[in-house]
């Protein structure tokens, strides 16, 4: 993180790590979301946008915004201390207690709107054919492997 904080464009340092496009550092594992990002976020927040930390720093927010304009989506960054909170919110999150309360409010008469239900598989997008369990399964352990590593997390969301 100190390597892409110092540089003279840190969005572009980061960008480039994030496509392996880097000659000193390289991606260790990288994670996607699929379309379900917004509402794993609704989820995990209750909002539609925006949040509290560490909830909004799991797949919308992070501690470090990176301005980038090429059309490559919104790029955040996350400092090792704010992947240790995150790895630790996700441990401890009720994820069936917030699917059972937070879920009947994101159908079509709720009052919760989200962009998608879906993977990137074909089939109907809805929250019974959704991937959000293995989705939450597999950011807990990318969040865990990265607090264990001491590393930092760049997020692209494009």
């Amino acid at each position: 993180m100190t390597v892409i904080a110092a540089s003279p464009d840190p969005a572009r340092r980061a960008i480039d790590i994030f496509w392996d496009d880097d000659s000193e550092i390289r991606p260790t594992e990288q994670i996607h979301t699929h379309r379900a990002w917004h509402t794993l976020h609704v989820l995990l927040t209750g909002q539609e946008s925006g949040g509290q930390p560490p909830a909004t720093y799991v797949v919308e927010d992070g501690s470090v915004r990176l301005e980038w304009s090429s059309g490559a989506g919104t790029m955040t960054l996350l400092a090792p201390a704010d992947v240790v909170a995150v790895a630790a919110y996700l441990d401890a999150v009720p994820f069936g207690e917030l699917l059972a309360t937070r879920l009947p409010r994101m159908r079509t008469d709720g009052d919760l709107c989200v962009y998608s239900f879906a993977s990137w598989d074909p089939g109907p997008d809805t929250p019974e054919a959704s991937p959000l369990w293995e989705v939450f399964d597999e950011l807990k352990r990318f969040y865990q492997a990265a607090a264990n590593a001491g590393e930092a997390v760049i997020k692209n969301r494009g």
